[in-house]
């Protein structure tokens, strides 16, 4: 009876680890790289302000909706949100769920509010992509949360708004309880900010960005990157706005990789471009 919690080769489970079962990545080659998101996997999204953190959750939140759609027994996708309004997570998540049908994208949105939102009910289950904002919550609303709802997926972003302060030791108690939330729940995938990769040219006075990161530009990295198992980086283009650059400097299983992606910020929508 004292060891019913044992586990050996004969009883564990390798099933888990299937990632043919699991969430695809909205990406092709982040897909083919890492596989699917599976339960106990933390995924740290890093890169720079203005560059494109929550667009890349809401593509990824967007994909993996409409991958339920034909899994009706999974559990919904929380997203827990500091950046702007509810609103502005749901007018983001409907331009790019249906940027086939707004081509103005979040302006199209708003004017036909009414329209979408009852399109959206009747073609959907609602219950299915759950906003909370965060505000200065900490972990154990996100705990509660979890808890209460049983999700398949949670996006937090950002992760920095549940530290009250930014030093090692702290990071790494925030990093290590949510890992241990993946594990008992679903994968986890918050944001990040990454530090010293936009810069002033002394020269030209021009803004210059840093393209592929690693976890060395990412603050605080030693606490971070260290309870994740993978960290996927994007970067900037200063020749060019609208081009991303995806890195993934750490993973514990999968193989390395860097694409190049196109952010079409009308619709929140990362475009992966093959050469």
């Amino acid at each position: 009876d004292h060891d019913k919690d044992a586990i050996t080769s004969t009883t564990v489970d390798l099933s888990v680890l299937d990632k043919t079962n699991g969430i695809p990545y909205f990406l092709p080659s982040l897909q083919a790289s890492l596989g699917g998101l599976i339960q106990g996997q933390f995924v740290v999204v890093s890169a720079d302000s203005n560059t494109g953190k929550s667009a890349f959750c809401i593509s990824q939140a967007v994909h993996a909706f409409t991958h339920f759609d034909k899994q009706p027994e999974r559990g919904p996708i929380l997203y827990f949100n500091s950046e702007g309004t509810p609103g502005d997570i749901f007018g983001r998540f409907w331009s790019n769920l249906f940027k086939k049908q707004v081509p103005g994208g979040i302006e199209d949105i708003v004017q036909r509010r009414e329209e979408i939102r009852e399109k959206f009910n009747a073609r959907f289950d609602a219950s299915k992509f759950v906003v909370f904002q965060m505000g200065t919550s900490g972990i154990s609303y996100i705990r509660s949360k979890l808890r209460k709802y049983k999700p398949s997926l949670v996006i937090i972003d950002m992760l920095d708004i549940l530290a009250t302060v930014e030093d090692p030791i702290t990071l790494k108690k925030l990093y290590d309880n949510i890992r241990l939330l993946s594990l008992e729940f679903c994968a986890i995938i918050g944001t990040t900010q990454s530090g010293n990769t936009t810069w002033f040219d002394k020269e030209s006075g021009a803004e210059k960005s840093k393209k592929f990161l690693t976890d060395k530009d990412v603050l605080g990295c030693k606490a971070k990157s260290a309870e994740a198992e993978t960290m996927i980086t994007i970067g900037k283009d200063s020749n060019n706005p609208k081009l991303r650059y995806i890195s993934v400097p750490k993973k514990k299983r999968g193989v390395a990789c860097n694409l190049t992606c196109e952010l079409v910020d009308t619709y929140s929508l990362y475009q992966e471009i093959t050469f």
